[in-house]
């Protein structure tokens, strides 16, 4: 076959119809086989095929026999590095059958056509083609009924990208309040419900169009250079991502400050200002890991030299971090004229170009209005140039970087690289800063972890240690409404570190929305607050009440750091997300397929923010199973409720609802101001006990700072319950640590906190000794080994001391767990109280079957009626009282509930709540 300037291969199947003007490539004219590579050919084309792994093959189209592939920016493995793999040819009559123990490329031969196939036999993709049109290239692939598509980046829209078209090309989009369909990072990833994953490898600008035109195809179409395509058999979602990241790179451990709460603001302005900040809030109670220097620490964009308002920055950074507090600071890859760096980079020609071969200067610069220039950082010797510009920042003790409008953020299409034009490497731009971040402080920090913020990225940034946020988004609903979109769109995409500016960034937030937007980033994978300039973005600058409830938001946050940082090295291992979508947990319930209004943290937690400031319920879809209701720090609130269905939950502003599954265990640590205050020689060891679920969960541990873990240097604790069916026992099982690092505690306070339990225990034993019980939870923190049964929050509490790597059992006799009831519900008559202990005022709540008379008197603890808030008719379903606790004293109250329907005999609950100021 003769090639016109228009190359269609790999077409489609026999009796499909193909889109476009694709036309088949011709038949079959041999192959040719090196090693695990075949080089299949039509005349004068071929389609190379190249088995990776068992599991991912490459895909090469290759116009002319003499096609040189490109080098990949975003694969790290070949055929030298990968494992070996047997691949078997087989040439029939009709059709050239190449393939692994896993994956199956099958070429029907006349015309030239391919269909991807797993190790069964079971079609994966079907209705495929290559295209090249001049210096364009393209591949399609056909879809099946029903399948999804994820992946692809953040975008704040369905996670199932499928039926939608946008370009991939990495965006600023400022003041954004909704979905965008293109933003700042963009992943050539699709993941298919269908048992695949395919990576588009290019870094030209392209367009995916997954359904839109067609809905039976996904296409990918780039502007130039030559395409090689990564086919992936994954049967699920999470195996996808394993062999993506395998492909493109793990995440690295990050420092585990990291996981702490950052505090940031567009800008502090001087030294002064930025440790007032942390005065602040060390001394209302907030904890804090990292403070974040906007464009103030210089003086233009481009000096990388410190501002006379900082005259002393080794200072400042040394008393930040005696409090605990690392410093971050910004970076851009822009320099400004007038800039300390704007003479010598454009003499030494490490500047991005004209055509013409002169520097390109951008007018009206937004930080100066004036010329502004780009640094070229696809070229090697510009990096190395770029680099040694910050050592001002490293010398002065700075823990990470912020990399700024790496998008680039003003990119024209005739401004020219060392590697090719603008839309050639603008998609890799950031990926090679985020290298050249990575490999510079790995050269001047030895053995320390890297931490750089930064707002845009492609496939394969996630190996070069990068936390991404999504930019600078509205203040508004809408703005905080499409965060967890987006960063469980990042998750699916291989970037286990996504955040937003929380709180917003551009406008002005209400206590409200500033409030439920931090409650939203408490359990997400970055805790980052940022905001514009000249507006409040510190949790202490909203009120008093906003104060109150983000403190604890914040707090819950540290409480959670030794799950969090399990489930970080959890993400660095395989590839799967800290934070997940729903339907990880039950994949079979299509109505979570594109749930995006909550997130799995891990397997076990469901968190699930209100993302309406004047809300004050929250509907959520439960995956199957049994979920509790969980109130950390308020367990007397816990309830429990099937799965497989929508909840409607109570979430004042001061709630942020969280669900946990029946079966689990939560890891907890203490109280801390910032993460290395104290090594976690205390841990809680919350057990959600199930009678037909086993529960399980294994601690990772490492020094939190260096890359020793890479060696080895780490400790596992396996913990383990499992609940008899018939409410006779419960065996909790604390694993001693194997392995260690530096900075493992020799001994450790565990305290098995056991949810849900109706009544007190027969007996409690630890390795077949029986324990004492304590009066009081104090009197059991205060001495040794010991429980404690608190009838009020239904929980009982073990603490248990010892080595840090001997194994302990703790069994429960005589137990029995009311997680087995439904939530309280109009078919029965039911009264709950909230929240207890209270402070200002407290609800009183009676779910009724039926219209009754209702009466609630309160009384203290002589027996005085203080209030009677209710006594009349009440309407059958939910009556919720308002006790105001202004004017009483602090102090146990009694409330008691008597219910009268028609002629019946009068019901009567009574219930404690305990007001303490």
């Amino acid at each position: 076959m003769r090639l016109s300037s228009s190359v269609a291969l790999l077409a489609g199947l026999a009796g499909v119809p193909v889109a476009g003007a694709q036309v088949p490539l011709g038949a079959y004219s041999g192959h040719a086989v090196r090693g695990r590579s075949v080089e299949v050919r039509a005349g004068a084309s071929a389609l190379r095929v190249t088995f990776l792994r068992a599991d991912v093959v490459r895909l090469d189209l290759l116009p002319t026999l003499g096609t040189r592939p490109d080098s990949s920016f975003a694969v790290v493995q070949d055929t030298t590095s990968a494992p070996a793999v047997a691949v078997t040819v087989t040439d029939g009559s009709s059709a050239l059958v190449v393939g692994s123990s896993a994956l199956v490329v099958r070429f029907l031969k006349r015309p030239l056509r391919v269909v991807l196939e797993d190790a069964a036999g079971r079609v994966l993709t079907g209705n495929g083609g290559f295209e090249a049109s001049g210096a364009s290239r393209a591949a399609s692939f056909g879809l099946g009924a029903g399948e999804r598509l994820y992946g692809t980046g953040p975008r704040g829209a369905d996670l199932d990208r499928r039926g939608e078209a946008f370009d991939v090309y990495n965006t600023q989009v400022y003041g954004y309040g909704g979905p965008e369909a293109t933003m700042h990072v963009n992943v050539p990833l699709v993941i298919s419900t269908g048992g695949y994953a395919l990576l588009f490898d290019s870094a030209w600008r392209a367009r995916f169009d997954l359904g839109a035109t067609d809905p039976a195809r996904l296409r990918f179409a780039a502007e130039g250079g030559e395409l090689a395509v990564y086919a992936m058999a994954a049967p699920t979602v999470p195996a996808a991502l394993e062999a993506y990241t395998w492909l493109t790179g793990r995440a690295p451990m990050p420092p585990r400050w990291a996981l702490g709460y950052i505090q940031s603001k567009y800008g502090y302005r001087s030294a002064s200002a930025a440790l007032g900040a942390v005065s602040q809030l060390r001394s209302r109670g907030f904890p804090v890991d990292a403070l974040v220097l906007d464009l103030y620490w210089y003086e233009r964009m481009g000096d990388l030299a410190w501002g006379a308002a900082f005259p002393n920055p080794a200072a400042m950074v040394a008393e930040l971090r005696a409090q605990g507090v690392r410093t971050v600071a910004i970076t851009q890859p822009y320099v400004t004229q007038g800039s300390r760096l704007f003479g010598p980079l454009t003499a030494a020609g490490y500047a991005a170009r004209t055509p013409g071969g002169a520097p390109y200067r951008l007018p009206n610069w937004w930080s100066c209005g004036c010329d502004a220039v780009l640094v070229d950082l696809t070229s090697p010797a510009a990096r190395a140039w770029w680099w040694e510009q910050h050592a001002a920042l490293v010398g002065a003790g700075v823990a990470g970087l912020w990399t700024d409008l790496g998008e680039p953020e003003r990119h024209p299409d005739d401004m020219r690289h060392r590697l090719g034009p603008a839309p050639a490497v603008h998609n890799v731009f950031n990926l090679l800063w985020a290298q050249t971040v990575a490999a510079g402080l790995a050269r001047d920090r030895p053995g320390r972890r890297v931490f750089n913020l930064t707002r845009a990225g492609s496939a394969g940034i996630q190996r070069t240690g990068a936390f991404t946020w999504s930019g600078d988004v509205a203040r508004t609903a809408g703005g905080l409404s499409v965060q967890i979109p987006l960063m469980l769109g990042a998750g699916l995409s291989g970037l286990g570190y996504h955040g937003s500016d929380l709180g917003g960034f551009v406008g002005v937030a209400s206590p409200a929305l500033y409030v439920r937007w931090m409650q939203a980033g408490a359990l997400a994978p970055v805790a980052h607050a940022h905001g514009n300039d000249n507006t409040a973005t510190e949790p202490y600058g909203f009120g008093a009440e906003a104060e109150r409830v983000v403190r604890e938001a914040i707090r819950l946050r540290y409480r959670f750091l030794p799950t969090l940082y399990t489930l970080a090295h959890a993400h660095h291992a395989t590839g799967v997300p800290i934070a997940r979508p729903p339907f990880f947990a039950d994949p079979a319930d299509p109505a979570l397929a594109d749930d995006a209004a909550s997130f799995l943290l891990g397997d076990d937690v469901l968190v699930a923010p209100v993302t309406e400031p004047a809300a004050t319920t929250k509907t959520v879809r439960l995956p199957r199973g049994r979920w509790v209701e969980a109130h950390v720090e308020r367990p007397a609130l816990e309830r429990a409720f099937d799965g497989g269905r929508a909840v409607t939950v109570d979430a004042p502003l001061e709630r942020l609802p969280l669900f946990v599954r029946e079966g689990s265990l939560v890891l907890l640590g203490p109280r801390l101001r910032y993460t290395d205050e104290r090594p976690l020689d205390t841990l809680t060891v919350a057990v959600y006990p199930s009678p037909t679920r086993p529960a399980r969960f294994e601690l990772y541990e490492d020094d939190g700072e260096t890359t020793a873990y890479l060696g080895g240097a780490a400790a596992r604790t396996l913990y383990e319950a499992t609940a008899a069916g018939d409410g006779s026992a419960l065996v909790v099982t604390l694993g001693g640590a194997r392995g260690t690092y530096d900075g493992l505690p020799a001994r450790r306070v565990h305290l098995v906190d056991v949810r849900l339990v109706g009544v007190a225990p027969g007996a409690v034993l630890l390795d077949g000794a029986p324990l004492t019980a304590a009066a009081s939870l104090g009197a059991l923190r205060a001495g040794g080994d010991g429980y404690v049964y608190l009838s009020a929050e239904r929980r009982l509490v073990v603490q248990v001391s010892g080595a840090v790597d001997a194994a302990r059992a703790v069994e429960v006799r005589a137990f029995y767990a009311v997680g087995a009831e439904r939530e309280p519900e109009a078919a029965a008559f039911a009264v709950r109280a909230y929240p207890s202990p209270f402070a200002r005022g407290a609800t009183v709540e009676v779910a009724l079957p039926a219209a009754a008379h209702v009466r609630v008197d309160v009384f203290d603890g002589l027996g005085r009626r203080v209030a009677t808030l209710h006594d009349g008719l009440a309407a059958a379903g939910t009556l919720r009282l308002a006790l105001e606790g202004g004017a009483l004293p602090a102090g146990v109250y009694t409330a008691r509930v008597s219910a009268r329907a028609g002629d019946a005999v009068p019901q009567t609950r009574t219930l404690q709540l305990v007001l303490a100021r």
